[in-house]
């Protein structure tokens, strides 16, 4: 009995493959980490793109279907913003809708009798991608095609070609050649069936073969030398994100002791095993206060305002005392002043004013003013809203509506500073220090580790040695899934710019990863450590001289993809416009 392929009989095998796109979505990423359904989730998408029998139709079966999978990502978000969390998940799942509907056109034929997944599908991935994370609303770079990948130690190598990008390639071409050996399979044409697979075993084995060779040659797994290398310490305290809109004065006192305590007893670990760190690093706006600008301590003290000098010269005494350095997260604030709530009369209540106030990272070392980096990179819709932010009216509306106690006052800075930290084995360490939510940005921290070498654009020549990325994880709560993503990204990061990178979270995961992606240091049990728990590590780091090829390719995969995109749009609306 032959199946009349009827609209209604579209839209139910549609909603079924796209319900089978967001299963696979999910459970390629943790909890449930089971990687390599990344590459049937792109597969079922184009399917259900190509069967839904309308452009609507498909449109609004992707968001039904995907959403609840984004709530589920995002179930974090509950507790700090009641609105910012149905909103950020429907946001995703429409652009997961415009990824089936950039699909539908590109599928549309050119040359060929029937468009091809094989091509169609990573350019629809690459350009969707690259609009969402870098291009619109400042970016938001979570739940990439390629980012599950870095669980496979090998395959993840290539993404020191083009970058992250290189994986969503890889990750899209194979789906797409499955997707045509399947239709092929069907029409019982096995050459272009046979073609499909054959595509899919040498993508899959060039990657493969690539990764063994560069990690068992260029960065195999051994200790750095001794002469060469210096050790960081690292203290992860296990402090909540009530440091960041809660944070008692008792409670600053309390923290501010028990990071000095672990400070003390990670160091005497370290000299008990004849290891002197050359630093230690203490997480994301660990320090109590608004910063260690002389001019702002001035005006905490002379007015008796809390805490004055209290934290600052308790962080000065225990780099004084071990002869260590702190790299510490912060508030900066420049400009401190006090004045009359009511400019007009001078005898209304005082309140503090400033001219800029940063998320910033200080250099504890000789005497004050400290060098420091101030966050370049805002978190959209955690420091800033896109767009909203532009009017303060509405933004604090929303602020009071949906996000009570969090506020967007944060400037954000306008370089990207390194520390130069001397040591006496491994000499002038560059240090690049992604703060947070950065180190998710792959433009960022390429950014922060190259530099343009001359004039030609693929140029470029290393400017950091170590990343070293202090966060306040303790926003994800009690969830895993989202501490882990976020640990995945300094993976990622440290196999694109072939540069090790050392996490420094306040609830966990702190870590130490090597150039290759590999962990190497955790804070407690498991392959990342533990949250919650309180404790230090030890990393080694050796300089490097290596650039790798993402440093100069930057985002030209990418780039070329919105471009094939832009071109095969107005091809189509060209032609439907002469039709």
């Amino acid at each position: 009995m032959q199946v009349v392929n009827t609209p209604a009989h579209s839209l139910r095998v549609s909603a079924l493959l796209s319900s089978l796109a967001a299963l696979a979505l999910y459970l390629s990423f943790q909890p449930a980490g089971l990687w390599f359904l990344t590459f049937v989730w792109p597969a079922l998408l184009y399917a259900a793109a190509r069967e839904a029998p309308s452009k609507r139709s498909c449109a609004l079966l992707v968001v039904v279907t995907h959403l609840p999978v984004f709530l589920a990502f995002e179930w974090w978000l509950r507790d700090v913003t009641t609105l910012g969390y149905p909103a950020l998940a429907l946001y995703q799942s429409a652009w997961w809708a415009m990824l089936a509907l950039l699909i539908r056109w590109l599928d549309r034929p050119i040359l060929m009798r029937r468009g091809i997944a094989f091509t169609a599908l990573p350019i629809a991935l690459l350009a969707i991608e690259f609009l969402r994370g870098d291009l619109v609303c400042g970016g938001y770079p979570w739940f990439f095609a390629g980012h599950p990948l870095v669980a496979s130690s090998m395959l993840s190598q290539c993404a020191d070609v083009f970058g992250a990008a290189t994986l969503t390639a890889l990750v899209g071409a194979c789906a797409g050649a499955g997707l045509d050996a399947f239709v092929a399979y069907r029409a019982r044409d096995k050459g272009r069936g046979f073609g499909s697979i054959l595509i899919i075993c040498l993508l899959l084995t060039g990657a493969l073969t690539s990764g063994q060779q560069k990690l068992r040659h260029r960065f195999p797994l051994e200790e750095p030398p001794s002469q060469r290398s210096a050790h960081i310490l690292v203290v992860q305290p296990s402090v909540s994100t009530s440091n960041k809109i809660a944070w008692t004065p008792k409670a600053q006192v309390e923290d501010t002791q028990r990071g000095i305590t672990l400070t003390l007893d990670g160091l005497k670990s370290a000299r008990a095993a004849n290891i002197v760190p050359a630093l230690t690093v203490w997480p994301e706006t660990m320090l109590p206060g608004i910063g260690l600008e002389p001019e702002t301590l001035e005006v905490l003290e002379r007015g008796g305002y809390w805490p004055g000098t209290r934290f600052s010269s308790a962080i000065e005494d225990l780099v004084k005392a071990t002869s260590v350095p702190l790299l510490i997260g912060s508030t900066a604030v420049e400009g401190l002043r006090v004045e009359p709530t009511d400019p007009t009369d001078a005898s209304s209540a005082l309140r503090f004013a400033w001219d800029h106030q940063f998320n910033s990272v200080y250099l504890v070392q000789g005497s004050a003013p400290y060098e420091r980096y101030d966050k370049v990179f805002l978190t959209p819709f955690g420091e800033t809203m896109p767009v909203i932010s532009s009017w303060s009216w509405l933004e604090s509306q929303l602020l009071a509506f949906g996000a009570a106690g969090m506020t967007f006052d944060l400037d954000a800075g306008s370089e990207f500073h390194r520390f130069a930290l001397a040591t006496k084995s491994a000499g002038d360490l560059r240090i690049a220090t992604p703060i947070c939510f950065e180190d998710s940005m792959g433009w960022v921290c390429r950014r922060m580790v190259f530099e343009s070498d001359g004039w030609f654009p693929f140029s470029a020549k290393r400017a950091a040695d170590v990343l070293i990325a202090p966060s306040n994880d303790g926003w994800f709560g009690t969830s895993t899934s989202g501490r882990a993503h976020h640990f995945d990204f300094a993976r990622l990061r440290a196999i694109e710019l072939r540069t090790p990178v050392i996490r420094c979270v306040n609830t966990g995961y702190s870590t130490w990863i090597d150039a290759a992606g590999r962990v190497r240091g955790v804070i407690g049990d498991g392959s990342r450590g533990e949250i919650n728990l309180e404790g230090t590590l030890l990393a080694n780091i050796a300089p490097s001289t290596y650039v790798p090829l993402s440093a100069r390719t930057a985002d030209l995969l990418s780039w070329i993809a919105v471009l094939l995109c832009a071109v095969k749009l107005t091809w189509i609306f060209r032609k439907h416009r002469s039709a």
